[in-house]
């Protein structure tokens, strides 16, 4: 190998363990507290508690499911929208949090105040209606 591979290679070497120095920061240090807009025992809040499990042995930190429910749901959203941004708040959210920012006059918080980081679950939706009326179809 001639000089000047050597060299870039000992540069980019340099920049990526000093890079490393510099981004390396614990996380999390202190507990995080999944926020469930939902009253406690639905789908919701079952799936925050067995992402809370499994989350809590891997970071080594205690990760709580805090259900705040009421206000269809805005209680409870917007408390993390106004949480520190520091990822130890997250929210458990579904398609209601844009619509609530659509039919509310003013709400304390914009979609653009969230970002997606993982789904986490999917629910299906049935329509149903009284066996005594004839249709079986949505048509």
């Amino acid at each position: 190998m001639n000089f000047r591979i050597w060299m870039s290679m000992a540069l980019g070497l340099l920049a990526v363990l000093g890079a490393a120095g510099a981004m390396a920061q614990s996380y999390p240090t202190k507990p995080i507290r999944i926020i469930v807009p939902y009253p406690p025992g639905g789908g919701a809040d079952r799936m925050a508690r067995l992402v809370a499990f499994r989350l809590s042995p891997v970071l080594g930190q205690p990760v709580v499911v805090e259900n705040q429910a009421g206000g269809a749901t805005m209680i409870g959203t917007g408390a993390v929208a106004r949480a520190a941004p520091d990822g130890y708040t997250p929210l458990v959210s579904g398609n209601v949090l844009p619509v609530n920012v659509l039919i509310t006059k003013t709400p304390s918080y914009k979609v653009e105040d969230f970002v997606a980081v993982a789904g986490i679950g999917s629910y299906p939706y049935v329509l149903t209606m009284n066996p005594s009326v004839p249709a079986n179809n949505i048509q």
